[in-house]
């Protein structure tokens, strides 16, 4: 992935597998956690979502948000919604 770090100057900057799963799994507890802390679990008897839960990233695929969201929705059995180029409208609608 490229960076412009601290420098403002574009940079690669070396990234391993264990860094994006460790991402996947971070981005899992952190939610969880958010979930129980606001009081938001769903009770042992709720029935299954009708539609297939889904995730709208705004992140171009660049940067680590948007890399974080294309391999965190299919992790989690999500479809990810994006936009080619970012409308208000268009996001909206989506």
């Amino acid at each position: 992935m490229y960076t412009s770090g601290t420098t403002g100057f574009p940079k690669g900057a070396m990234q391993s597998h264990r860094n994006h799963v460790t991402n996947i799994w971070n981005s899992i507890l952190s939610g969880a956690a958010g979930a129980v802390a606001a009081g938001a679990t769903p009770a042992p008897e709720a029935a299954p979502p009708t539609r297939q839960p889904a995730m709208f990233s705004m992140f171009p695929f660049f940067h680590i948000g948007g890399m974080s969201a294309l391999y965190l929705a299919p992790a989690t059995g999500m479809k990810l919604v994006t936009l080619y180029k970012w409308d208000l409208d268009k996001a909206i609608d989506a």
